[in-house]
């Protein structure tokens, strides 16, 4: 209960600092996708961008985030106080969930650590005050591999039931996940695959059977989404039409076009693309061509421009040079990871925070505690937005992991310290 308290102590007082910031929090994708999505499914029961009839389903995005919105009825900027706050609670409830994350790899002084810091780190309060998926992204990503920090915590001895039960939840969070943001269902694999690989003294046979489980449990939850997006288009987009367009805009990044901050220097594409499909494929009435990232016009519309966008993403990256590729996939690697935005003046404390997960990680790995769960996220979002579009956000639900190497990082040197300390003072009874 005392963490509970320190950590709502420290949200508020970042919150009530973040406030202060004079800055406009809603973004493009705030207004043109999770507002309308948010309002039309509260009020028509479609996941739609549309204002009005015949409101035809977008593919454009996953759902989760404009559910999450039409669940506490936010559907517009009039409500943004209380998106904020509710995203705040948000990151509260992550900060609590790697606090506990932290305790069970290492100890609850190395929790408390992390949970403090979670809820400190300024990146994450930004976030909060923006109407995007990330506060969601970060508690989903937190939770998910509290579940995985629990599968691999069950004794060998363990009943099967127990054991399946928690790779079950251990799938169902991660499904959670991807319906939020997609580029997570690309991790179900290698979570399978860690499943299989990790022993921890088990025959091949329940390590079969919870891998299957976790997999069976992520694709019955994402299945039927990715199996409405292939019907309602007539082509095979089973997570969202906007990969296309973060493939080209990749492209772009690496021919040295635009930076991180890309909107919306791609628009000419996209418009010369969509007069050309509007040529051969009509907007239905009702709809307006021409819509910002192409949302709208029907699911049809949105996934050939997906297409046109994947097939010239394909072209600009196959005329790139060697030097191109492996400095493009540097700079990619310095945006993912550099301090995020709005947060310049305090770079160096973010700096510290990144620099202070490198020593925890060593020290982890000193300490055979290096847990895969806490790095697998950090690596996969790596190798991830080397291909795609990267922008320093997409890191975020990783850092809340890398801040409990941190918190160790911390803890350990706080315990040389006070070691150095005792060992300095005189033996008792001298003078």
């Amino acid at each position: 209960m005392s963490l509970v308290l320190a950590v709502s102590v420290v949200v508020a007082l970042q919150a009530a600092w973040i406030r202060l910031i004079p800055q406009n929090w809603v973004s493009v994708d705030s207004r043109v996708l999770y507002f309308p999505t948010a309002k039309n499914l509260l009020r028509q029961g479609r996941y739609s961008v549309m204002d009005g009839p015949p409101y035809l389903p977008t593919i454009t995005k996953m759902p989760g985030y404009s559910v999450f919105l039409a669940a506490l009825g936010l559907t517009g900027v009039d409500q943004l106080g209380t998106i904020q706050a509710a995203q705040f609670v948000l990151v509260a409830l992550t900060a609590l969930i790697i606090g506990w994350v932290a305790t069970r790899c290492f100890d609850r002084r190395v929790g408390w650590a992390a949970a403090l810091l979670v809820a400190a780190y300024p990146g994450l309060g930004v976030q909060a005050m923006q109407p995007l998926s990330e506060a969601l992204t970060c508690l989903l990503a937190a939770l998910h591999i509290a579940t995985l920090v629990s599968l691999r915590a069950l004794p060998a001895q363990c009943s099967g039931r127990r054991e399946l039960a928690t790779a079950i939840a251990a799938g169902t969070s991660l499904s959670a996940l991807a319906l939020v943001r997609q580029s997570f269902a690309f991790l179900l694999p290698i979570i399978v695959l860690a499943c299989l690989l990790e022993s921890g003294h088990r025959p091949w046979r329940r390590r079969i059977g919870r891998g299957a489980a976790v997999g069976l449990a992520t694709a019955a939850l994402v299945g039927p989404w990715c199996l409405r997006n292939i019907v309602v288009s007539g082509e095979f987009v089973p997570f969202g039409a906007n990969s296309g367009l973060s493939l080209f805009a990749s492209a772009r990044q690496y021919q040295g076009e635009h930076n991180e901050r890309y909107w919306p220097q791609y628009l000419p594409t996209i418009e010369e693309n969509l007069r050309i499909i509007d040529a051969e494929l009509p907007p239905p009435p009702g709809t307006a061509p021409g819509l910002d990232e192409g949302v709208g016009g029907g699911p049809a519309r949105e996934a050939a421009l997906d297409r046109m966008l994947t097939e010239q993403a394909i072209d600009r990256f196959a005329s790139l040079s060697t030097g191109q590729i492996l400095t493009g996939m540097g700079k990619h690697l310095i945006v993912l990871w550099s301090v995020p935005a709005g947060l310049a003046p305090l770079a160096n404390i973010d700096a510290a925070l990144m620099l202070g997960a490198l020593a925890g990680l060593v020290i982890a790995a000193r300490e055979r505690k290096a847990h895969w769960p806490l790095w697998v996220l950090p690596v996969y979002l790596s190798f991830f937005h080397v291909i795609f579009h990267v922008e320093t956000r997409y890191s975020l639900p990783a850092r809340p992991l890398l801040l409990v190497f941190t918190g160790l990082a911390m803890i350990r040197a706080f315990d040389q310290l006070r070691a150095q300390l005792v060992r300095s003072l005189p033996p008792a009874g001298t003078t």
